[in-house]
């Protein structure tokens, strides 16, 4: 393991001795196992290790390691990364003789209205570089929370996953005819079968989780669980907030009995961050409206919780009675932590020794972090691996193909000359076919002048003749033009197909899952951080497709050149 890595592992081990678990970080354990067990007996994910590591997260002693997320639809990679750093350092600790279990939290109280919540991206040879496949969440339900989203019908359903398996079969049959064209055999056996293995198996997939899941976040829940916990091999158990918030009652408690204190410490960082300040009234979480599961961003005037439903404008009230000693039973079943007090219900409630975090959140918990010194909650290490990876799978052979037909390269090595040039030749075309254009322009109006004078039919028969032979001839010009620079198109469309983190689904289909978390454990032991170095990753198609084109050999140390582009 790298030093880095080590010095984190000493320092979760140091974090965890000087702030052990409570009683009542074992209370709310306990609480949670119900929640948790039920969740993986519906997924039927750790079967043979759930009672152990379910024992385990109720002991003091055990080192509690924890990431967070929402359950977006198909997800990115970063969401399956977050789970391998803690399992690799999980790993760490327990050769070390440490009791630890892996926390996923899954955040399906935010708004519906989050993109990545209900659509997710694959890579296109197209202006965007993405095919965006998922729903669109009815306006009116974008303001709920996101387990009150019902799955799509079974039709809506089955058209997604359809919609999916042809995007990926038509650059099948791309590449099949590049094949052919090429004389290279064995395209059915190295290619087509492993593929449609890997769709098959995930279909299954995808549709058990379908038919097990009780509403939209549910589903996107037990994807994200069936791929970590059985195709990643991951042991990581599953907390869904929409389950068993009501076990934090104490950490909220505590929380809003210190909002005064929050509120100015959150303030004064927001003026250094540039960020928006918060209300005086501003309460640390949001209630659930009984009438819709819409969000009621509470408001604290007194004693008084109180606010309107942003979705069906429901008004809400509820006496706390002490700011000392708040008491929230009556509501604790229906709130949530908004975005910074997230840190502290979870950490100061589980007892956390260490968070996985992400890179769009980053700024934010850096200022929880300052404001959890001041106010004495509990604030463990965190970390965030943020890094990106390429790979040949299907798709992307195809967009390297399109660059190699452009180019004619013999070698990668040779893309930016070749790309520059090529670049270079267009713009001097374009411009001496423009330059054609504007003088045929000139000529139309002087023509159209001529006709404007005349009242002899014959000539003006001839110059109107004329008029639409230079029209025809622009138009000839502006399709060369179109023609000539489509090329430029087609390079920086593959640029842009190779600049997205796509869905993991592109990942499975061209990956073993095992393959892809010891590719991501082999980066983790030998890179020194910040991590953010790419990774090129192997597929089961990588060896077979370098055997028959000897230019892809090098992509591997070339592929940021063809990403730099514009």
């Amino acid at each position: 393991m790298t030093e880095f890595l080590n010095k984190l592992v000493s320092k979760i081990i140091e974090f965890s001795e000087q702030n052990p678990r409570t009683t009542k970080n074992v209370n709310v354990s306990k609480e949670l196992t119900k929640h948790i067990a039920k969740f993986h007996q519906n997924t039927r994910t750790l079967q043979n290790s759930l009672q152990d590591v379910l024992k385990k997260l109720v002991e003091k002693n055990t080192i509690l390691l924890e990431t967070a997320h929402q359950p977006n639809f198909l997800p990115y990679s970063g969401i399956f990364k977050k789970t391998i750093l803690l399992e690799h350092i999980a790993q760490h600790l327990e050769k070390q003789g440490h009791s630890v279990v892996c926390l996923f939290s899954v955040v399906d109280t935010d708004f519906a209205d989050d993109e990545w919540f209900a659509s997710n991206r694959f890579p296109h040879l197209s202006k965007s570089g993405y095919l965006k496949v998922g729903l669109k969440i009815a306006k009116k339900d974008r303001k709920k929370c996101m387990y009150a989203i019902q799955k799509p019908s079974q039709e809506t359903w089955e058209n997604i996953v359809k919609y999916i398996q042809t995007h990926y079969e038509t650059c099948l049959g791309e590449l099949e005819r590049e094949f052919s064209s090429q004389n290279i055999s064995d395209f059915k056996q190295n290619i087509e079968i492993p593929f449609q293995k890997k769709w098959s198996d995930l279909v299954d997939l995808l549709e058990e989780a379908y038919q097990n899941a009780e509403n939209f976040a549910d589903m996107n829940a037990i994807i994200l669980s069936k791929i970590i916990n059985d195709l990643m091999n991951c042991s990581i158990v599953f907390f869904k907030y929409s389950d068993g918030l009501s076990a934090f009652e104490e950490s909220f408690s505590r929380l809003l009995s210190c909002s005064t204190d929050y509120i100015t410490l959150y303030n004064r960082f927001a003026d250094q961050y540039n960020l928006d300040k918060i209300l005086k009234d501003y309460a640390p979480f949001w209630y659930h409206c009984k009438s819709c599961e819409g969000k009621v961003p509470l408001q604290q005037r007194g004693n008084q919780l109180e606010e309107k439903c942003l979705s069906c404008k429901t008004l809400y009230s509820y006496d706390f009675e002490n700011q000392e000693n708040p008491n929230l039973s009556g509501i604790a079943k229906r709130i949530s932590p908004r975005a910074i007090p997230r840190h502290y219900i979870t950490f100061d409630g589980l007892g956390v020794s260490f968070y996985a975090g992400g890179q769009a959140g980053s700024l934010y918990t850096s200022i929880a972090e300052k404001i959890a010194e001041i106010i004495d909650f509990r604030f463990p290490p965190i970390f965030t691996w943020f890094n990106k990876d390429y790979y040949t799978g299907v798709l992307q052979f195809n967009a390297y193909n399109q660059i190699h037909r452009v180019l004619k390269l013999n070698s990668y090595n040779q893309f930016l000359l070749k790309y520059d040039e090529l670049n270079t030749q267009i713009i001097r075309e374009v411009e001496e076919l423009n330059h054609q254009i504007e003088s045929w322009e000139s000529k139309k109006s002087s023509l159209k002048n001529d006709l404007s004078k005349s009242e002899n039919e014959s000539i003006r028969n001839q110059i109107i003749s004329n008029l639409r032979e230079i029209s025809n001839n622009e138009k000839k010009l502006k399709t060369k033009i179109q023609q000539t620079e489509h090329k430029i198109t087609v390079l920086n469309n593959s640029a842009r197909s190779f600049r997205i983190y796509p869905s993991i689904i592109d990942y499975l289909v061209n990956m073993d899952a095992l393959s892809i978390a010891e590719q991501w454990y082999h980066f983790l032991n030998n890179i020194e951080s910040p991590f953010a170095q790419p990774q090129f990753l192997e597929t089961v198609f990588s060896k077979f497709l370098r055997s028959k084109f000897s230019w892809l050999i090098d992509i591997k140390n070339k592929i940021e050149h063809i990403t730099s582009l514009m």
